[in-house]
């Protein structure tokens, strides 16, 4: 018997090109899913609001700072829950003829950059 989390279907297509121009939505979770990144607050009838932590304000620096070092990357629309950051990453389609990052290597980067400056 195997205990732990369920074994999930790979998420992504095993034949597709992830540097091929597009819209891509992502998701990226917080380590065990802790509510580190903000706070949702309601005001009485008032539509809630989300207010960023230190660690929320660090994420979204970081999200916008890929547009600078991805200059084939735009940064569509996004959103940092709690938990969580939900983006959708436009891939340019003029790359020139050198090798370009797969959105993986795009959310790895960004992840191990936000975990960076969150951890000084």
């Amino acid at each position: 018997m195997e205990y732990g989390l369920p074994k999930r279907k790979h998420p992504r297509l095993s034949r597709f090109d992830y540097s091929t121009a597009g819209a891509y939505y992502i998701t990226i979770c917080t380590h065990n899913r802790r509510c580190l990144l903000s706070h949702i607050v309601g005001r009485g009838l008032s539509p809630a609001e989300t207010q960023y932590t230190v660690y929320g304000q660090i994420a979204e620096e970081q999200l916008f700072l890929l547009e600078n070092r991805y200059p084939f990357l735009k940064i569509d629309q996004y959103v940092i829950m709690p938990n969580h950051v939900h983006a959708v990453l436009i891939l340019d389609d003029a790359a020139g003829n050198s090798q370009r990052p797969t959105i993986t290597d795009i959310v790895c980067a960004y992840k191990s950059l936000t975990t960076r400056a969150c951890k000084k």
